[in-house]
């Protein structure tokens, strides 16, 4: 093997690593440079440093001004909070106690104990179960001779509806329409508002024929008897008042108290003399109404209840509560039909006119449910719907193939065979109608205006 020349000189990784630097970089010029360099960057990074630390101290100081401030407003709400529980339970055992007024004997309410406990459970008495059966055999009778008129409009036709203010609340006003229904023959129309005020509005001239200033709370619910001029109202104050035609407009009389929470709706059953009434205090009841008013039974359900409804055939009756549950309930033997849980809140119901149909719509979803398949194992109980978040209310059409359900995004139509929108109205709506001959449909809005979308005259 050949040695390595000793003039011919090998360099290893170490030799290159030292191998030292030119003598101009260590001129001084360079030198000078380089620190200027340096000092122009520390001066950069210290000023950085300062500006992201004074931006840290007053977020920082900004941060436990806020948090002082949030608990000084939370320790004030729990205050109030107390006072109002307080107040409340106050108010509720002083009503609850029997009345020794006798300057108004219309108003002397029935304790809990009175009237309310006794009838928990009951079953209706067999007179108002025999009305029920008679009543029954004529509508089912009637209701198979009546077909829907071809010349009704139809999806294309509402498509092309447009807006109309009917009623615009006066300027002072800053109240909420908070339901809307129809008399019999829809010539009237009832509004009431979050400040307890009923408008009987004539829709001919859709002029205010006269306001009622009775309830103190949120009217829940208004209904019109199908066969006098007399109509019913309900409140978040816990009342039900019965409204007559008088010389000097309407005369107002008081439902026995029966809940002891507001009233969040009623309905008139098909027989025109029972009021459905559902309360934020987890019961319904049934009322009688002739020559007085009477407490015939009462319900109580697993949560606060937002709605109930009386099936047209009068047989049964549904409810829904805040948390999504759905049940129908049978009158006959005042026992659970059926039930569903929703997974939803806020729900509201409307039953097709026919029967056959339930609409139900929470904050999570919308569904169509058949009543005739909800008691069998492996039919299709319902079509579902999408979600329209918050929910205020929900309508079907007298013909069953529209559906309404509206709320803070708007009103939204759907045909009710697929649950399918494909008409919205951008309203902040609180309460929806449909008219009966489907030419037009009322809206209450947040802003206290009723609006008519219908085809332009």
């Amino acid at each position: 093997m050949e040695k390595d020349s000793p003039n011919e000189q090998t360099s290893s990784p170490h030799d290159q690593q030292l191998r030292p630097r030119d003598w101009d970089e260590f001129a001084i010029p360079t030198l000078l440079s380089s620190f200027n360099k340096e000092w122009e960057a520390a001066l950069y990074q210290i000023t950085y440093l300062k500006d992201k630390l004074d931006e840290i101290q007053r977020k920082y100081t900004t941060t436990l001004y806020e948090n002082d401030a949030s608990k000084r407003v939370i320790a004030r709400l729990m205050r109030e909070k107390a006072e109002i529980q307080t107040t409340l339970e106050t108010t509720l055992s002083q009503l609850a106690a029997p009345s020794t007024s006798h300057t108004e004997p219309s108003l002397v309410l029935p304790g809990f104990e009175q009237g309310f406990v006794s009838k928990l459970d009951s079953v209706l008495d067999e007179t108002i179960l025999s009305a029920l059966e008679v009543k029954q055999k004529e509508l089912t009778t009637a209701r198979k001779q009546r077909k829907v008129p071809k010349t009704w409009p139809k999806a294309e036709d509402i498509q092309q509806y447009e807006e109309n203010v009917i009623f615009s609340p006066p300027s002072t006003s800053n109240s909420a329409c908070t339901t809307l229904s129809f008399n019999q023959d829809q010539s009237i129309l009832g509004a009431g508002d979050r400040s307890g005020k009923i408008s009987i509005i004539t829709r001919d001239s859709n002029t205010v024929a006269c306001t009622l200033s009775f309830h103190t709370m949120p009217v829940t619910s208004i209904q019109f008897s199908q066969t006098g001029g007399h109509f019913f109202t309900s409140s978040l104050d816990q009342t039900i008042s019965l409204w007559t035609p008088s010389a000097s407009g309407y005369t107002s009389s008081i439902f026995p108290r029966a809940h002891k929470s507001g009233i969040s709706s009623i309905d008139l059953h098909p027989t025109d003399n029972l009021v459905l009434s559902s309360s934020l205090d987890s019961h319904w009841c049934i009322f009688s109404v002739g020559e007085s008013i009477s407490l015939q039974t009462t319900r109580k359900c697993d949560a606060p209840i937002t709605q109930i409804k009386a099936h047209p055939d009068g047989f049964l009756a549904a409810t829904i509560t805040v948390d999504g549950k759905f049940q129908v309930w049978d009158l006959r033997t005042n026992v659970e039909a059926f039930s569903e849980e929703l997974n939803g809140s806020n729900g509201r119901l409307a039953f097709s006119e026919n029967g056959h149909d339930i609409l139900t719509a929470v904050d999570e979803g919308t569904k169509l449910w058949d009543l005739r398949k909800v008691g069998k194992a492996n039919a299709e109980k319902f079509i579902e719907g999408p979600s329209f978040g918050r929910v205020r209310d929900a309508a079907l059409d007298w013909s069953g193939k529209f559906a309404a359900v509206c709320g803070p995004s708007g009103v939204n139509i759907l045909t009710a065979a697929k649950m399918q929108p494909f008409k919205s109205f951008n309203q902040q709506a609180t309460s929806v109608q449909f008219a009966n001959d489907l030419r037009s449909i009322l809206v209450g809005t947040k802003s206290g205006t009723i609006v008519e979308y219908s085809a332009s005259q």
